[in-house]
């Protein structure tokens, strides 16, 4: 097996944007891909909360209500009023009914709660300093990533006038937190729940249209609208992966663009489909239907790169490529993955099944004959050459009807197999979700509010609400 692997010379963002969205552009932690640790870097900062969100970094829209008070915090810039705006409108952490004071007060009055505290930093958690010469009052900040190298990538206000500001912390600095405090975490890949359905062919809006359902409760859309991007057809293949850092999931687009020069991506907002984030080409030349795409941060720079998989049959081995989320136009590895060449009854997906940072490569077989079942192969992230896991599923032999994702329903931290049945001509379509841990027992089963479908439509899953 023979696999190239590219280092990124760059650790800013690259790429087509488009100059009327600059307020919304992607932002992402430090890249982190070897030892040794990085330096603390500060990569934001501003009395504005537009300085950083014109940079890419978010404020996840506390600049508007700064105004108001949060879990019972003093308005304006504040570092507990900021984190309890965070927690509550992005983790949905409900309103504690006690006073947690000032930043060097969370620990112990949290805990004193019931609540998780501890040395272990965790994405969504709350970063939180005691007493110091330069915190008088202690210190909170929102715990946004952490990264392959074990440092962790802030946000955080600062009374009583700013700034506000994104940071990359690394262990063993003199800024590294006291403390973290676990309200509601979120998965270290984010907290894939929802439903994605796309309709490529929808005559309503003679656009591509997005439908969401609910993932509490399959029988409510939260979402259905046409978007930006054309009427497409099979040669486009589609995924979803949050480009803007605003914590909702964006529906990337790939044209194929077969006996075109390049494979090209539009990416439509996840809060507004009617509007691009980015749209251009990327490296990979135009290719045919034998190839599908899937999201992942292949190098821990917070930023989704897209994993480009040929089924290549014919050949030897199915083949990946892995382009640079930050910059289109560059490769980070390239190489045949342990699978053999596949064919159309493979789908394949990008997620979590062991605890390192690197996504790894599920293969689905819709016919596999010596289990009789749905199958599931694994792909260690960390070694193409490697399997993780082989095995038959609960899942019968199914078709081309149905679709495959990835995300983790249980909350255990390894990415779940959802299998949507399209189920043309019936009255739903329907979704089985398999555990991840043991891909013999199901999570879930039912019907969804959508229709039966056909194969028109993509099915992905993501974090919506």
């Amino acid at each position: 097996m023979t696999t190239t692997r590219f280092q990124s010379t760059k650790r800013g963002k690259t790429g087509l944007r488009f100059s009327l969205l600059t307020a919304m552009l992607t932002g992402g932690a430090v890249a982190v891909n070897a030892p040794p640790a990085l330096a603390d870097t500060t990569l934001c900062s501003g009395v504005s909360y537009s300085t950083c969100t014109t940079a890419g970094y978010t404020d996840h829209g506390f600049g508007p209500n700064y105004g108001s008070s949060y879990w019972g915090a003093v308005v304006g810039h504040n570092c507990t009023n900021y984190v309890a705006y965070v927690l509550q409108t992005v983790n949905g952490a409900s309103p504690p009914g006690y006073q947690l004071g000032n930043g060097s007060d969370w620990d112990n009055t949290a805990s004193a709660h019931g609540v998780l505290v501890n040395g272990a930093s965790s994405r969504g958690a709350v970063a939180q300093w005691d007493v110091g010469p330069t915190r008088p009052s202690g210190h909170v900040a929102y715990v946004e990533s952490v990264n392959a190298d074990g440092s962790v990538t802030v946000s955080q206000d600062v009374w009583s006038a700013g700034p506000f500001s994104w940071k990359t912390i690394t262990p063993g600095s003199a800024d590294w937190p006291n403390h973290f405090i676990h309200f509601k975490d979120l998965p270290s890949g984010g907290n894939p729940a929802d439903i994605y359905a796309v309709n490529r062919q929808d005559i309503g809006s003679s656009s591509t249209a997005v439908h969401i359902v609910n993932g509490g409760n399959w029988g409510q859309y939260l979402m259905n609208t046409g978007s930006a991007l054309i009427q497409t057809n099979a040669l486009w293949d589609f995924a979803v992966g949050d480009l803007n850092h605003d914590g909702r999931d964006d529906v990337w687009s790939f044209n194929r663009n077969p006996g075109g020069s390049n494979t090209v991506v539009h990416v439509l907002n996840g809060l507004n489909p009617m509007q691009y984030l980015q749209a251009g080409s990327i490296v990979l030349p135009g290719v045919g239907q034998d190839w599908s795409f899937a999201l992942g941060d292949f190098n821990g720079d917070g930023t989704a790169d897209v994993y480009a998989i040929n089924r290549a049959p014919g050949t030897s081995h199915t083949e990946v490529r892995v382009i640079n989320g930050a910059n289109w136009g560059q490769y980070l590895q390239v190489g045949n993955i342990v699978l053999p060449a596949t064919d159309s009854n493979w789908a394949f997906g990008v997620g979590k099944y062991d605890g390192d940072s690197l996504p790894d490569i599920y293969a689905i077989n819709r016919q596999d004959v010596g289990s009789n079942s749905t199958a599931v192969h694994v792909i260690n992230g960390a070694n193409w050459g490697l399997y993780l896991a082989n095995s038959g599923s609960a899942l019968i032999q199914t078709n081309t009807l149905w679709d495959f994702t990835l995300g983790d329903l249980n909350g255990d931290g390894r990415s779940d197999v959802w299998a949507i049945n399209r189920n043309p001509g019936g009255g739903n379509t329907v979704v089985h979700v398999l555990n991840g841990t043991n891909f013999n027992q199901y999570l879930q089963a039912g019907n969804i509010v959508l229709p039966g479908t056909d194969a028109n439509w993509t099915f992905r899953v993501g974090t919506f609400n």
